[in-house]
């Protein structure tokens, strides 16, 4: 049997009664802190979009996600702090179902029909929190959890429906946002958004369908989501002078 790991999970196997769960509560996984962008699903573009720019990246030639750019720089993550995901900032939905996730199981080279709960086996404690009581069901925080990775897995199918509409409407474009950090500049490459003058020219049956589907309120949230950009370079301006403020040599010179 093989199943195969989200971005960001190290191993993942199916979730058993018998296993344990080390707690992660305030916790952020540390692929989410060494990332500059997370995955996001249509469902939550609105409240991601007030803090964060959401922009598309391809997986091939045709395929597109959305997701959350959350660092200016590969590898930074300006939300994660040490205390936990920046107070009163959206997080997003990929991180909060750490480290559980959905998955079909293949079983020579064939995907399963239905997805199974797994989780990322670095989570898996003798010591950690049980997810099933002595009768078999879930805890009432595991069933929390079991109804949000299947509104998850809903949404997720519904986003890769709506960007291959996008892309068959041929409304991707490619994007390079240059972002000011005080007197610096950093460019960001490789992402694209929606071409709002591709989006005037489509026909109006094309229109009806990116509006039943609910594609309509995914790009507009999008499209006034890149304003966030300079929320960004806010934050990373206030991340360089706090290690500015926090370097040895800084307080070497205080101490002399």
């Amino acid at each position: 049997m093989e199943i195969s790991a989200p971005l960001g999970y190290q191993s993942i196997t199916p979730l058993l009664r018998e296993m344990r769960v080390r707690p992660m509560a305030g916790h952020i996984p540390a692929f989410a802190s060494q990332r500059n962008a997370m995955p996001i699903v249509a469902g939550e573009a609105g409240p991601a979009g007030r803090d964060y720019p959401i922009v598309f990246v391809p997986s091939n030639s045709t395929e597109f996600a959305p997701v959350a750019v959350v660092g200016l720089l590969p590898g930074e993550n300006l939300f994660a702090q040490p205390e936990g995901w920046a107070s009163g900032c959206y997080i997003p939905a990929y991180v909060r179902r750490y480290p559980f996730c959905m998955a079909r199981a293949a079983v020579a080279g064939t995907a399963g029909s239905e997805s199974i709960i797994c989780i990322d086996t670095p989570a898996i404690s003798a010591d950690g929190v049980a997810n099933f009581d002595t009768t078999g069901q879930p805890t009432p925080e595991f069933a929390q959890m079991q109804e949000f990775l299947a509104r998850f897995e809903d949404e997720l199918r519904r986003t890769r429906e709506l960007c291959q509409i996008f892309a068959d409407y041929k409304l991707f474009e490619l994007m390079t946002a240059k972002v000011r950090i005080g007197e610096l500049s950093v460019d960001l490459n490789g992402l694209y958004r929606i071409a709002e003058p591709r989006l005037q020219q489509l026909m109006s049956n094309q229109l009806k369908t990116l509006v039943r589907k609910g594609g309509m309120a995914l790009i507009y949230q999008h499209l006034n989501s890149l304003a966030q950009l300079q929320n960004l370079s806010s934050r990373k301006l206030a991340a360089m002078a706090r290690a500015a403020n926090d370097s040895p040599a800084l307080s070497e010179d205080a101490d002399n």
